[in-house]
C-alpha cells in the first residue's frame, strides 16, 4: 500500500508491503516518481505494526492511503494474536 506523508521517503514514491514472514514486518519500496522505476527496496522489522498503529490513530492518513479503520483494526488484531502465540 502507498505510504502516507509521515512514512514516505524523500527519494520517491513510497510503498509499504507486508513481509512474507511475520506480519509485523514490512518491505519498503521506493520508486522514482517521474519514471516509476525502482530506486530501492528495504526490509524493516516491526514497520508494518508501527505503520498500522499510525493509520489507526490518524484518519487523515487512512484517507490519504485509502484504507478503512476496520481494515486497519483487523490487521492489527491479527498481528497481536500472532505475536501472543509466538511470545506467549
Amino acid at each position: 500500500m502507498k505510504a502516507c506523508v509521515h512514512f514516505s521517503r524523500r527519494e520517491g514514491e513510497t510503498y509499504i508491503s507486508f513481509s512474507n514472514g511475520y506480519e509485523w514486518n514490512a518491505w519498503v519500496t521506493v520508486e522514482d516518481p517521474s519514471t516509476g522505476r525502482l530506486l530501492y527496496e528495504t526490509f524493516e522489522t516491526g514497520l508494518m505494526a508501527r505503520y498500522l498503529e499510525h493509520l489507526r490513530d490518524n484518519p487523515e492518513c487512512r484517507k490519504e492511503v485509502k484504507v478503512s479503520k476496520r481494515w486497519v483494526d483487523t490487521y492489527l488484531k491479527d498481528i497481536e494474536e500472532t505475536w501472543k502465540s509466538i511470545m506467549g
